[in-house]
């Protein structure tokens, strides 16, 4: 448009200089015309002017509106799933939050002869409890959901990391919830973790392992044993953690599980070390030891007998019943020392495990008997057979649970993995189980555990696991006076009260 005006212009003075020479009024005509001709040229040209203005504005505008608009994007929060886990992150990453979730539920079957009268059916459960006494005679086949867990864990600022974790499961029956994991740590520092709240420690090997990735449906009951003494989830305390690539440390003070109340609350040591001394592609290595030191047993109160106690019972490695089949009563306990050894391996896809503990207690004076002790042990083993292997995780210093190479696909190939697992293992609650608990011994009995278990991962969220177990026990009678729950007929002392049973259950378990 602009050449155009200015052609024109440039025509019309080329008229005016080479035309002839004509009359003054048609040259004042022209003269105005030249000049009405330039105004309108000067207001296009500010047409256009403002116009490039207009324009400019709003290409600063789209710009601004772009840079702002990117700015969010990277300022907004992000979502990532993971096998079945959401996770809200913030744009810079230093903050998560993750959803997380654990459903167990299990099925029993518990082969035992037939219930008769409790004056003649002498089998018999846990001290003191009159339900355990009838139940011991018939456990109840049947489901339970072990685990329904919901919560969230993630980290703040990079350095702090934060778990809560609501348990609806349990051992026997479900309750209405308690907490699982309750803990805030920090992980600032390079050499160590520290961690402050509700959790479970690191009391053992078996118990380091994840409920998770367990071999079988419950850990063996000599690590029950030492676990229940000052872990187990939902313990109060602090603790340090460390660990290299070959190596884990940790220390704990814990006192009692959440709402456990007592006058005093009871107080213990907590320590364990793991070593990795050889290392490969195809053989690994682990070695590791543990101990658990009680300083102040639960205080029961000014108007009992015995003021701290502290007992040690178990189940038959299944918690569909909640029934104890091993027990050694109260023990009037000043401390005790629970030390343990454990060693682990893997060859390929074949995987070994096994722990040996000691309980040691020392009995509250004046007392006048002696201090009782006792021990458990097992050792398990497991073969993948579609050839996954399990790798050793240095931050908490055990072997990490199987994960599946081709999960189940029917458009694919992939079955999940299968495993076949076998364990034994001895508990031994007897004390001087032959003198009369007067003179100090304990008749908490043995147990003996045969599991063999097929387990089968459909991927990494969903497993199942099928156990059969033989059940061995061995426990005499106290024939103390209703040593059993008030009412309950006590067998005569040294009468056998332990059973031989057999067990067939199955875990149907989903993580996120």
């Amino acid at each position: 448009m602009n050449k155009t005006i200015y052609f024109a212009t440039a025509s019309l003075i080329a008229l005016s200089v080479f035309s002839a020479p004509v009359m003054a009024g048609q040259k004042e005509d022209l003269k105005a015309q030249i000049d009405a001709l330039k105004k309108q040229i000067a207001d296009q040209q500010a047409q256009l002017e403002a116009l490039s203005a207009q324009v400019q504005d709003v290409k600063v505008s789209a710009g601004n509106q772009f840079a702002e608009s990117q700015r969010q994007v990277a300022e907004s929060p992000k979502l990532t799933v993971k096998d079945a886990r959401p996770t809200f992150a913030s744009a810079d990453g230093k903050t998560t939050i993750s959803l997380r979730g654990r459903l167990s539920l299990d099925y029993a079957n518990y082969f035992q002869d037939d219930a008769g009268p409790l004056a003649t059916d002498f089998r018999r459960g846990s001290f003191g409890d009159a339900t355990e006494a009838s139940r011991a005679r018939d456990l109840n086949d049947g489901t339970n959901f072990r685990r329904a867990q919901f919560g969230i864990e993630g980290k703040i600022d990079n350095d702090w990391q934060y778990s809560l974790i609501y348990e609806f499961g349990g051992s026997g029956q479900e309750d209405g919830g308690r907490i699982q994991d309750l803990y805030l740590q920090y992980n600032g520092f390079d050499w160590v973790r520290l961690r402050a709240g509700a959790f479970g420690p690191s009391v053992g090997y078996d118990d380091s392992i994840s409920n998770a990735d367990s071999l079988f449906l419950e850990r063996a009951s000599p690590a029950e044993l030492q676990r229940q003494i000052a872990g187990g989830e939902g313990r109060t305390g602090v603790a340090a953690y460390s660990n290299g690539e070959q190596w884990f440390g940790s220390v704990a003070v814990t006192g009692a599980p959440i709402a456990t109340q007592s006058f005093d609350e009871q107080l213990a040591l907590v320590g364990r070390v793991a070593w990795l001394p050889v290392k490969s592609n195809d053989f690994n290595l682990h070695v590791g030891a543990n101990a658990t030191y009680l300083l102040r047993a639960p205080d029961q109160g000014p108007d009992v007998a015995q003021r701290y106690t502290l007992r040690l019972r178990d189940r038959p490695e299944i918690r569909v019943d909640g029934t104890r089949l091993i027990d050694t009563g109260n023990i009037n306990t000043d401390t005790l020392f629970a030390p343990g050894l454990e060693a682990a391996a893997n060859f390929q896809n074949f995987y070994v495990q096994g722990e040996y503990f000691l309980y040691q207690f020392e009995r509250e004076l004046p007392g006048g008997l002696p201090d009782p002790d006792f021990s458990g042990w097992y050792v398990q083993a497991a073969w993948a057979l579609t050839g996954e292997t399990r790798n050793w995780n240095p931050a908490n210093g055990v072997f990490s649970g199987l994960k599946p190479a081709k999960p189940l696909s029917f458009d694919g190939d992939g079955w999940g993995a299968l495993e076949l697992a076998l364990r034994y293992s001895f508990s031994d609650l007897n004390y001087r189980e032959d003198l009369l608990p007067a003179a100090g011994g304990i008749r908490g009995g043995e147990q003996e555990a045969w599991t063999l278990g097929l387990n089968w991962y459909v991927n990494n969220n969903i497993r199942f696991l099928l156990d059969y177990q033989i059940i061995d026990v061995d426990r005499l009678s106290s024939g103390a006076a209703n040593a059993y729950g008030a009412g309950v007929f006590v067998p005569p002392a040294g009468a056998q009260i332990g059973q031989d049973l057999e067990i067939v259950s199955l875990r149907t378990q989903f993580t996120f």
